[in-house]
């Protein structure tokens, strides 16, 4: 069965890597525990750590005793925020071809794709880091 919704593996990380931040006890996490914890190598997961860092949403002690905690608390931690920190935006798309291919400009098609993409950047945008915890600690869905 295909999905609707693909995030890249880099992103799925990332939204993996905080859930795991916004559940630690004292905060701060190693990155071999997170590694270990979500079951990924350690070089790919640092990367995505890397980006996180740089715009804001984790900070990171060096050291034997350090490891990765969130930089803000998981209710201001948008999940587009995540996404925008490793894949960069989501754009207004309108075409499911690489290119648009259709010479019409009433495609319905088109306005159905334009739609779903905005419509996923909005959820996004509105979904928290403490919603999604919440939602895995009741068994619901987001």
């Amino acid at each position: 069965m295909t999905e609707v919704v693909k995030f890249s593996d880099a992103t799925n990380l990332g939204f993996h890597a905080m859930i795991q931040l916004s559940q630690a006890q004292d905060g701060e996490i190693p990155l071999k525990d997170i590694a270990a914890a979500i079951e990924v190598s350690e070089a790919h997961l640092s990367k995505v750590m890397q980006r996180l860092r740089k715009v804001g949403l984790v900070s990171s002690t060096r050291g034997p005793t350090g490891g990765y905690r969130l930089a803000k608390t998981p209710e201001t931690i948008r999940f587009y925020d995540i996404l925008v920190a490793i894949d960069g935006p989501i754009l207004p798309r309108f075409c499911l071809f690489k290119r648009p291919v259709c010479k019409n400009a009433t495609c319905g098609l088109g306005k159905f794709v334009g739609k779903l993409n905005l419509n996923v950047k909005t959820y996004l945008e509105n979904l928290n880091l403490a919603q999604v915890v919440s939602i895995a600690n009741t068994n619901q869905a987001a």
